[in-house]
């Protein structure tokens, strides 16, 4: 998302600027959500089941998927509509912190529904990025950009130190278990 916003804040203003914005987002999100999918698959192949095997989750039903797809959707737009209601209110300027706050909140929710302390500190970490992002006072999308890059940054580090602490305290399992 960060290079997506960079790379609209360098064309001129108009029409292919929020062409490039409004399919981009899309594509992107389809295609990491995609993506990630496949990199994680791969990487529990790898790393997670020689360690401590193969856990098969409970599988939701279609309509279980459709329904979450569609609150996945709906909260989306609420987001989209609550940032864009009150940028206009407030100016451009504060959309990293409102998006900061707003992210914030969604992963204090992912804490408490499902116990990980780790997105506790996302929650607080991009809290603190939106706030810092808009106190640099960046022109307009070069602050997105950093704030979705910071914000990147922030899940790449949680990931990797849950990796590194979940290898340290676990051994492959003895050859045929």
């Amino acid at each position: 998302a960060a290079l997506l916003y960079l790379g609209v804040a360098g064309m001129p203003p108009g029409p292919p600027a929020g062409l490039a914005l409004g399919l981009g987002q899309p594509v992107l999100l389809i295609g990491g959500a995609w993506l990630g999918r496949y990199a994680v698959r791969r990487l529990k192949e790898k790393i997670t089941y020689p360690r401590t095997g193969y856990v098969l989750y409970r599988s939701s039903s279609g309509r279980q998927r459709w329904m979450r797809a569609g609150r996945s959707a709906g909260i989306g737009a609420l987001v989209a509509i609550v940032v864009i209601l009150v940028s206009h209110q407030v100016g451009d300027h504060w959309v990293p912190a409102i998006s900061g706050g707003l992210f914030c909140l969604a992963m204090l929710l992912v804490s408490a529904r499902m116990g990980l302390v780790r997105f506790l500190w996302l929650g607080v970490a991009v809290a603190l990025i939106g706030i810092l992002t808009t106190l640099l006072d960046l022109p307009t999308l070069y602050d997105t950009a950093l704030f979705f890059g910071l914000f990147g940054l922030a899940w790449l580090a949680s990931g990797g130190l849950t990796l590194l602490d979940y290898l340290r305290n676990t051994q492959p399992l003895p050859e045929g278990e």
